[in-house]
């Protein structure tokens, strides 16, 4: 992205928790769960970049979101539901800077976070979206106009996506956290644990 500003002294950059939630093309919060202030489609108060991709090309508005702001902070919503550890819900990364005339983004999504159709040569519903906070205005790529219309999304055409494994692996997160408690016995601790998750096909 490269998103031109006649002010950048007045981009405004505020959420530095990644996170969840809705975003700019469905009018919700960036960062989601108070990871800095929501905005809609009447208050915008982060500058915000989004990519949208929905990779069975439904054309019925089940994209999966990425966000970023101009300190380089992620969001996403991804379509079909993820795990609430980052770990689990896999990892993609944004890299973002404030430049003369603007700001730019560039963001990289692995195909392993996403769910995708099997096939070769397949259209994808694509957009891509800004907020933009001293203005508030947002505005899309393709414009899906004010009630939001998704078969009015871009399309991405005759993508090749990787070929799925035909078994879903079983993950495993193993943890462990030293705690102090000031309160009682003034000890330290080590708490560990493990967790699992499987996808079922």
């Amino acid at each position: 992205f490269y998103a031109h500003d006649s002010e950048p002294s007045r981009i405004v950059a505020v959420s530095r928790q990644p996170g969840t939630g809705q975003g700019v093309l469905t009018g919700g919060g960036f960062g989601g769960g108070g990871g800095g202030g929501g905005f809609g489609q009447n208050s915008v108060t982060e500058d915000v970049l989004e990519f949208s991709i929905d990779t069975f090309n439904t054309r019925q508005g089940s994209m999966s979101e990425f966000r970023v702001n101009a300190l380089g902070t992620t969001a996403e919503n991804i379509a079909g539901g993820r795990a609430s550890k980052r770990e689990f819900r896999g990892e993609w990364f944004a890299a973002a800077s404030v430049v003369e005339d603007g700001w730019v983004a560039e963001l990289r999504i692995p195909w392993s976070i996403l769910n995708l159709p099997r096939g070769e040569g397949i259209d994808m519903d694509i957009n891509f979206a800004r907020a933009q906070s001293r203005t508030q205005i947002n505005s899309q790529w393709a414009n899906l106009t004010l009630r939001s219309l998704p078969e009015l999304a871009g399309l991405w055409k005759e993508v090749s996506p990787p070929k799925r494994s035909a078994v879903n692996p079983l993950n495993v997160l193993t943890y462990i956290a030293p705690e102090y408690d000031e309160t009682a016995d003034k000890e330290l601790s080590l708490r560990a644990g493990v967790d699992f998750r499987y996808a079922f096909t």
